[in-house]
């Protein structure tokens, strides 16, 4: 998958690529956004990860500064 990306983004420069994956590979830094960061180290690439509210404080020191942290309420 990681290598997939990498060859569409050299042959589409100003082609942005949305990759979803589950929040185990995210959270231990073991998915293909690592891998692509690994291949081509020059590309932007941002981590959007949802957690709940009530565990934004516990949570929020285990991610680095490329991540962002959605928060959401369970009804």
């Amino acid at each position: 998958m990681a290598e997939s990306i990498v060859e569409l983004l050299k042959e589409h420069k100003d082609t942005k690529v949305l990759h979803i994956q589950g929040s185990f590979h995210g959270d231990e830094h073991l998915g293909v956004v690592e891998k692509v960061n690994k291949l081509n180290p020059s590309l932007k690439t941002v981590v959007i990860t949802p957690i709940e509210a009530k565990d934004y404080e516990k949570m929020k020191h285990n991610y680095g500064e490329d991540t962002i942290i959605m928060t959401f309420v369970r009804k």
